[in-house]
């Protein structure tokens, strides 16, 4: 049995996430993917475990967070770079403390999950995820996407 982990494939360079570069080998022809991939090579950035490999734990979305993300660092402890769990607190200076300090790396903000929380499949799962905002003051004169939520703004 395989373990099924939930997490993000992430390229770093100069010291910060660069998700441009992540977008632009998945969506590069394979030789070209490769060659992305020897200049900047990706890490894996895990932060739930949604299957256990074994079978006498099986499918782990029904049990609280808390539990999940405990079996989450038992099958990563001796894994290592490039594949590792995203840090998580339940201090909520610490989590203030990464949401200011870690925005200069590229991280573009925290979850903040129920440590009771079970992993729903399909629905929302009922996590906030606060992330940094850039704002500007303009004058918006159209846009697209709906009223509520637009995609774009012209300015």
């Amino acid at each position: 049995m395989v373990a099924h982990i939930n997490g993000e494939a992430v390229i770093w360079r100069d010291g910060r996430l660069d998700f441009a570069a992540a977008q632009s080998r998945a969506a590069s022809s394979v030789t070209r993917a490769r060659a992305l991939a020897a200049r900047h090579p990706a890490s894996y950035a895990c932060w739930d475990v949604l299957q256990h490999p074994d079978p006498a734990i099986g499918d782990c979305r029904s049990l609280p967070y808390l539990k999940r993300r405990a079996y989450l660092m038992e099958l990563l402890a001796d894994v290592g770079p490039p594949i590792q769990p995203v840090p998580a607190t339940d201090d909520r200076e610490v989590a203030g403390a990464w949401y200011d300090g870690l925005r200069e790396q590229g991280i573009e903000g925290i979850v903040a999950k129920r440590g009771g929380a079970s992993y729903p499949a399909g629905r929302s799962r009922g996590w906030v995820k606060v992330r940094h905002a850039d704002t500007v003051d303009a004058l918006v004169v159209g846009f697209t996407g709906p009223r509520r939520r637009p995609h774009w703004l012209c300015r």
